[in-house]
């Protein structure tokens, strides 16, 4: 049901990376090795992004309903990495600008017939106009700098399901279980075999235990709670 979250994390990813592409070559700097380091994230970010949406697409299943549902699975996995890194991204933009995101001059200051052409002289950019530079850092600022921006990235976080939530879901929602296919390759690593064996192995080396656990309450334990009037049925 949230793939459509997905769809619109992948979108907006791919704007962040665009605007930081149109910016650093504006701005002269995108060759410099550090902003390349720092745009490799970027790109990483939305291409990871988009690798999760294609990867719930392709591993989905038709339901008994005959519909086809995308693999819900990367649809948390996805979303979760978006959440994430998704500060870090939008850090990196703003990095990016320097104090261009917040002091730029008015349409009317560079429409001004005295001082708009001593703007546009000592603000343009490398083959981009001054009003076109501006227009980045304008965007930049309305989208991730103002109340709007604020409250976009605040509905992000708790539209469906916040973080922790999808968490929990996917522990819930997957088979990783101890005894399910993830530890397979490491019980045959180890020689453990049957994770039946595993637990009849366990809950031997629990009688002649004295540790509190939720198989087995020693005497005192049991004792304690008679006490302070907690016995419940269950350890009884």
């Amino acid at each position: 049901m949230h793939l459509e979250t997905q769809i619109r994390h992948c979108v907006h990813a791919e704007l962040m990376v665009g605007l930081a592409l149109l910016l650093t070559q504006s701005l002269g700097t995108s060759t410099n090795p550090v902003v390349q380091a720092q745009l490799a994230e970027l790109i990483r970010f939305r291409e990871t992004c988009r690798a999760f949406m294609i990867a719930a697409e392709e591993t989905g299943f038709a339901t008994p309903g005959g519909l086809f549902k995308p693999n819900n699975i990367y649809i948390d996995f996805g979303r979760a990495y978006y959440l994430e890194n998704q500060n870090k991204m939008v850090n990196l933009l703003i990095d990016f600008c320097g104090r261009g995101v917040v002091i730029q001059p008015s349409r009317k200051e560079l429409e001004d017939p005295y001082i708009g052409p001593k703007l546009s002289e000592a603000l343009r950019g490398a083959e981009i106009s001054a009003y076109d530079r501006i227009k980045i850092f304008r965007q930049i600022s309305e989208r991730f700098l103002t109340e709007w921006g604020n409250r976009h990235e605040m509905f992000e976080k708790f539209n469906g399901t916040p973080l922790y939530l999808i968490n929990l879901l996917t522990m819930q929602r997957t088979e990783y279980q101890v005894d399910g296919p993830l530890t397979e390759l490491a019980r045959q690593v180890l020689g453990f075999g049957d994770t039946a064996e595993l637990g009849k192995r366990a809950a031997e080396a629990q009688k002649n235990s004295h540790y509190a656990n939720v198989r087995f309450q020693p005497e005192y334990v049991k004792a304690q709670d008679q006490r302070d009037g907690y016995m419940s049925t269950a350890a009884e």
